[in-house]
């Protein structure tokens, strides 16, 4: 069989690469493939950005800046705060750079939650408070929910 991809996950802790599948599953799983020369990549594993995020952001942090400026919350959203704090990307077009920001369905959850500390700080500026955040929506399904 010829081998394609196989991702293993884990953690590393103290400096030590820690793999949820013991050795014997790795070793099980590789075994059916052919001979191959392969390339061992070590990642930070990145989790989208979640609901509670999108729902705080829009429904408390948006919404309360809003409501101060009368601005509308789209609008608020598109054409002030993305242009200055969503994270930059580069793509090539024509041999040439293209700078551009992402939007909320291209963030993950960390990019996510700095954006909207970072427009959390403009309203502050501007004297609003704002409630904190359920504390478990910063994360997916996957990992452990705080106590």
């Amino acid at each position: 069989m010829n081998l394609t991809r196989e991702v293993f996950d884990g953690e590393i802790r103290n400096g030590e690469l820690i793999l949820e599948s013991s050795t014997i599953d790795i070793e099980k799983r590789l075994s059916r493939y052919d001979d191959v020369k392969v390339r061992i990549v070590i990642e930070k594993r990145e989790y989208p950005k979640t609901n509670p995020q999108l729902g705080y952001l829009f429904g408390v942090v948006l919404k309360l800046i809003s409501d101060h400026t009368g601005d509308d919350i789209e609008s608020l959203y598109r054409n002030v705060f993305l242009p200055q704090f969503a994270p930059t990307i580069i793509k090539k077009w024509k041999g040439k750079e293209i700078e551009s920001r992402k939007r909320l369905s291209q963030m993950t959850s960390e990019e996510a939650g700095e954006f909207i500390t970072r427009i959390m700080v403009e309203g502050a500026e501007l004297g609003i408070i704002f409630p904190a955040p359920d504390k478990n929506y910063l994360f997916a399904d996957e990992p452990e929910i705080i106590q």
